[in-house]
């Protein structure tokens, strides 16, 4: 909902202050023995998994950690768009180690399950902890916080591929030249979740400099605000946009429009 990004610190990674929400849309993971010790084989019909990709590191760490050597077939089914800004495949992976703690009968601790959700990934935590928090640090430090459940969101993927690094990348040029990222302090953003929605300040700091690229982020994100969203952003590092619907009305007339438009959506 709000992500402000800074500049790179000394070990690479950029500091954020965010407030994250799940929403209803996910993807399938089943997770059976495979019979090969020291094995994690992921199957995905949607897409070509790199060999080594978030939910194999979640095995090996999970592996290392536990003294487990059973293998794992995973068989995943994507709905959420690779890519997209998302966090599908930090949810993924936080579900798989959970997955993976009860199948072998708990051998880890909380403490432990978080360790391997901080090495795996940054946003991995949160997907780990609650489904709305305030997360600050590189994304490994997530305050939990009671979510609202009073508004739909409509998710629009508007088919174009930006990569985290590319997003980075184009945020680092951005902050270089001279941008400031004046957002609410921590106190304000978490006070602002619970007021009325069409009175949110939130912002996100990669939205500028991706949707100047690309620029049919800007236009959803201008059809959103036509068809009556109290408030419109792009989620994480890109491209898709979501607009938050407090009335039922709007929404099924934004599903109509937006379906007609072509784009990939989901109300959620």
């Amino acid at each position: 909902l709000h992500l402000e990004v800074y500049p790179k610190r000394s070990d690479e990674y950029h500091p954020i202050k965010s407030i994250f929400q799940t929403i209803s849309l996910v993807d399938d993971l089943v997770v059976s023995l495979s019979g090969k010790s020291l094995s994690c084989v992921v199957e995905c019909d949607a897409m070509q998994l790199p060999v080594e990709n978030t939910l194999t590191k979640t095995y090996r760490l999970f592996c290392q950690i536990s003294g487990v050597t059973a293998g794992v077939r995973v068989k995943l089914t994507k709905r959420i768009p690779s890519g997209a800004g998302l966090g599908g495949g930090s949810s993924d992976a936080a579900t798989f180690l959970l997955i993976l703690n009860k199948m072998f009968d708990y051998p880890l601790k909380w403490s432990q399950l978080e360790q391997i959700a901080n090495l795996v990934g940054s946003d991995v935590l949160f997907f780990l902890l609650g489904s709305a928090a305030i997360v600050t640090g590189r994304g490994d430090v997530v305050k939990p916080i009671e979510p609202r459940k009073d508004f739909c969101i409509v998710v629009v993927y508007p088919d174009v591929h930006c990569s985290t690094v590319e997003s980075y990348g184009l945020v680092d040029e951005y902050l270089a030249l001279g941008e400031t990222v004046n957002g609410p302090t921590l106190q304000e953003l978490e006070k602002m979740y619970y007021e009325p929605i069409s009175e949110w300040r939130f912002l996100n700091t990669f939205t500028n400099p991706v949707a100047t690229k690309f620029p049919v982020i800007f236009d959803v994100m201008k059809s959103l605000e036509n068809l009556g969203a109290d408030y419109v952003q792009m989620s994480g590092s890109g491209s898709t946009v979501f607009g938050v619907f407090t009335s039922q009305d709007d929404v099924k007339k934004a599903e109509n429009i937006i379906n007609g438009q072509g784009f990939k959506y989901a109300i959620v």
